[in-house]
C-alpha cells in the first residue's frame, strides 16, 4: 500500500507529465533519432517537491546541449599489460565545455515522463509529430553495442555504466564514457607512452589525449537487464 503523501506524488505527476510503468521508456529516449531537427533529453531524479525534479532536469539539458555543442575532452588515462591481459589502471581525462553557452538554451520543453525514479524531459527546435508512445525493453541487444554504425561522414562511440542505486547516475556516467570513447575513436592528438619491465615481463602504457568535438548527438539509449549495463551510443561529425 501507498501512503498519502506518495498518492499526492502520483497524482500531481500524472497531471504534470506522463507516468509510465517501470522499465518502459519513451520511444524517443530509447531512439532520440525520431525527433527532428536539435533535441535535447535533460533529467533529473524524482524528488517530492516536483518542480526540483523539472528544474534539475532543466539545469541538465542546458549544460548538455552546451557540451554537445563544442567540447573539449583531454587528459591522460594508464594501462597496465602483463600475462594475465590488460587492465585500466585510471584515468584523469576532464570534459570542458562554454559554460557561456548555457545561457543561449533556447529549446523548448516538449514531453515530460516519469519513470524508473526519473523525471525525463525532452527538449527540442520543433514540434514532435504523433502522439507520446512508451517503449518496453527489448531483451536482445541492439546491433550497434557490438558493431558500430558505418558512414564516413560520422565518428561512432558507445558508452557503458553500471546500474547505481539513482538510475540517472547511471545514464548520465554512460554519456560520459562515451564522450571519452568517442574522443579516442576520434584518434586526434593522442600520444602514449610505454615502459616495459623484463623481469616482471608487465608494461605500463599511459595515453594523453586532447580533442575538441563538436555538433555530438545521442543516437539511442539501452538497459540490458540481465547483465545491469546501460548503454549510449552517440556520435560527431568526421571534420576535426
Amino acid at each position: 500500500m501507498i501512503n498519502f503523501l506518495q498518492l499526492i506524488l502520483v497524482i500531481t505527476f500524472i497531471c504534470s507529465g506522463n507516468l509510465i510503468r517501470a522499465q518502459e521508456y519513451p520511444d524517443w529516449f530509447l531512439n532520440q533519432q525520431l525527433v527532428p531537427g536539435k533535441s535535447v533529453a535533460g533529467y533529473s531524479r524524482i524528488y517530492k517537491i516536483t518542480e526540483s525534479s523539472y528544474d534539475e532536469a532543466y539545469q541538465n539539458a542546458r549544460h548538455k546541449s552546451a557540451m554537445f555543442g563544442s567540447a573539449i575532452i583531454k587528459g591522460g588515462q594508464g594501462f597496465l599489460k602483463s600475462e594475465r591481459g590488460q587492465f585500466w589502471m585510471g584515468s584523469d581525462i576532464k570534459i570542458e565545455y562554454d559554460t557561456s553557452q548555457v545561457v543561449k538554451f533556447a529549446l523548448s520543453a516538449v514531453d515530460t515522463v516519469f519513470t524508473n525514479g526519473m523525471c525525463i524531459i525532452l527538449y527540442s527546435d520543433s514540434t514532435v509529430n504523433g502522439e507520446f508512445e512508451s517503449e518496453k525493453l527489448s531483451p536482445v541487444l541492439p546491433d550497434w553495442i557490438s558493431n558500430l554504425p558505418s558512414n564516413r561522414k560520422f565518428v561512432y562511440s558507445v558508452g557503458t555504466a553500471p546500474r547505481y542505486y539513482y538510475e540517472v547516475n547511471s545514464w548520465l556516467e554512460a554519456e560520459k564514457n562515451a564522450l571519452i570513447n568517442l574522443a579516442r575513436n576520434s584518434r586526434i592528438n593522442i600520444s602514449s607512452l610505454s615502459y616495459q619491465n623484463r623481469k616482471t615481463q608487465q608494461s605500463v602504457k599511459k595515453e594523453e589525449l586532447k580533442i575538441t568535438l563538436r555538433g555530438i548527438e545521442i543516437l539511442e539509449r539501452h538497459y540490458d537487464s540481465s547483465s545491469k549495463i546501460f548503454y549510449v551510443l552517440i556520435r560527431t561529425s568526421n571534420d576535426h
